[in-house]
C-alpha cells in the first residue's frame, strides 16, 4: 500500500493523499468478507429457543470460582444436604458408566431435584438432561409402520408393539427382575393350613385404620387382571402384564367372544369372563358387575352423541360375514 502521507522539505506534514481506486476496492472486499463471516456464524449457531422471538440468546458470561461457589451453596440450600449426596453420587455413577441401584432411588432424588431447585441455569440444565434421558429411553416408531394390525392391541395383548409383538402378551413365560436369593425348599406347606393359621377369624375386627372393605375387592380384581399362572406350567402366564381389566372382557380372543354380544360394541349384561372371582365376597362381583354396566353405558353415549360423525355403523351383512 502506497504512503498516503508525505512530508515537506520543512519536516512539516501535508493532507494526506485521497484512497485509490485499489484501496477503495480492498476496503469493500473485507467488508463483504465480514459481512458473509458473520453471515456464516449465524447460519451454524443453533436456533435460539429461549427467547420466544428468534433472537440470539446473551452470550453467557464466565462465572468466576468466588461466584460458582456461591451458586453452589445457594442450590444446596434450596435441595438439602441428603438430596445433593444423592445427587452427586448419581453424577458420578453415571459418568464412570456404572449401573445404578434402583433400590437406593436415585432416579426419585434427581426428580426431587429438578423441582427443588431455583429457576437459574443448573436447575434448567438438570431439567433438560433429565427430559432428555426419559425420551431417549423411549422407543418411537415412525408411523409408517402402524398398520392395521398394530392399529389396535390384540385381545390378549399382543401387537401392541410392531418391534416385539408378544411382549407383555398372555400365554407366555413370566420374566424375573430381580436374582433368586432364596433357595427354595422342596416341601412347601399347604396353602389351606397357611390361611387357616394366618388369615382365618373367628369374627370381623374392624381395620385399625378405618379402610373399608372396598379397596381389597379392588385389590383382588387387580391381582387377577396381572397374575394368572397357568397350573400346567408354572412359568407360564395366561393372561396379559398390561392393566387392562381382563376379568371383565377376557385373556384372549376365546375368552372375549363369550362376553361379547357382537352387537353395537356391547357386552352380555351383568356378567365377566373371568371364573376364577366366582369363589370370592360377593363385593367382588358387584365391582365387576358396576364395570359391565358403565362399558354398555359409554357404548350407548358414544353411539348416541356421534362427534364429527366419526362412527359408522356397518351395515348388516357385513357385520355376519365378519363374525
Amino acid at each position: 500500500m502506497v504512503n498516503q502521507v508525505e512530508m515537506n522539505h520543512f519536516g512539516e506534514t501535508s493532507d494526506p493523499l485521497p484512497p485509490s481506486a485499489l484501496d477503495g476496492m480492498a476496503d469493500k472486499i473485507r467488508e463483504s468478507l465480514g459481512s458473509m463471516g458473520t453471515l456464516l456464524s449465524a447460519m451454524r449457531a443453533p436456533l435460539p429457543t429461549g427467547t420466544g422471538d428468534g433472537s440470539a440468546l446473551p452470550v453467557e458470561k464466565n462465572e468466576t470460582i468466588a461466584s460458582t461457589l456461591k451458586s453452589i451453596v445457594k442450590d444446596v440450600s434450596h435441595l438439602g444436604f441428603n438430596t445433593a449426596e444423592k445427587v452427586v453420587e448419581m453424577s458420578i455413577k453415571t459418568k464412570n458408566g456404572e449401573d445404578l441401584d434402583d433400590k437406593k432411588y436415585l432416579m426419585e432424588y434427581l426428580i426431587k431435584a429438578a423441582q427443588q431447585l431455583p429457576n437459574d441455569v443448573v436447575g434448567q440444565k438438570l431439567t433438560n438432561s433429565f427430559v432428555t434421558a426419559l425420551w431417549n429411553d423411549l422407543e418411537h416408531p415412525p408411523k409408517v409402520f402402524m398398520s392395521d394390525r398394530y392399529q389396535y392391541r390384540s385381545a390378549d395383548g399382543s401387537d401392541n408393539s410392531y418391534l416385539h409383538p408378544r411382549l407383555g402378551a398372555a400365554h407366555e413365560s413370566y420374566a424375573r427382575t430381580v436374582k433368586p436369593a432364596t433357595t427354595q425348599p422342596g416341601n412347601l406347606p399347604d396353602p389351606a393350613v397357611l390361611f387357616d393359621v394366618l388369615m382365618a377369624r373367628k369374627e370381623a375386627t374392624e381395620h385399625p385404620n378405618k379402610i373399608s372393605s372396598m379397596l381389597f375387592y379392588l385389590a383382588s380384581i387387580i391381582i387377577h387382571d396381572l397374575f394368572k399362572t397357568n397350573h400346567k406350567d408354572f412359568r407360564i402366564s395366561d393372561t396379559s402384564s398390561y392393566l387392562d381389566l381382563s376379568p371383565l372382557y377376557g385373556s384372549d380372543q376365546s375368552e372375549q367372544d363369550t362376553i361379547r354380544t357382537f352387537k353395537d360394541g356391547k357386552i352380555k349384561p351383568d356378567s365377566f369372563a373371568e371364573t376364577r372371582l366366582l369363589s370370592f365376597p360377593p363385593g367382588v362381583g358387584v365391582i365387576m358387575i358396576m364395570f359391565n354396566r358403565f362399558h354398555n353405558y359409554i357404548v350407548e353415549q358414544l353411539a348416541l352423541i356421534n362427534e364429527n360423525s366419526r362412527f359408522t355403523r356397518p351395515a348388516e351383512d357385513a357385520a355376519k360375514d365378519k363374525w
